[in-house]
């Protein structure tokens, strides 16, 4: 697993701190599509690493249309590749405690 931090992302410049290919670091660029898509997720940081564990996205009434969901994979199978995975959740007015650790729970976290 890649270990990213939030400052690892600047501009469409992606920082891959020990990457699979052995090296200590690694600068990637990514497309200007992704790096915009990725600034609206809430990530959720190990706090002894700040390392991102997973992200949430909270998902509205237009993740249902095609397009949508056509971007929602990509994106998904973007960070999976990098090592973290997306937690979908439906976008709703409020949220309770015990919604939030079901969603994390059903999601392994």
């Amino acid at each position: 697993m890649l270990k990213l931090t939030a400052s690892d992302l600047h501009d469409r410049k992606l920082t891959l701190r020990e990457p699979k290919s052995g090296r200590e670091h690694e600068v990637v660029f990514i497309p200007q599509k992704l790096t915009d898509r990725l600034r609206e997720y809430a990530a959720a940081c190990d706090p002894a690493t700040l390392g991102i564990r997973f992200v949430i996205e909270l998902d509205d009434s237009t993740h249902g249309q095609p397009r949508r969901k056509a971007m929602d994979q990509f994106v998904d199978n973007a960070l999976q590749a990098a090592g973290i995975t997306v937690v979908h959740v439906p976008a709703k007015k409020g949220y309770s405690v015990h919604d939030i650790q079901n969603t994390l729970s059903q999601a392994g976290y």
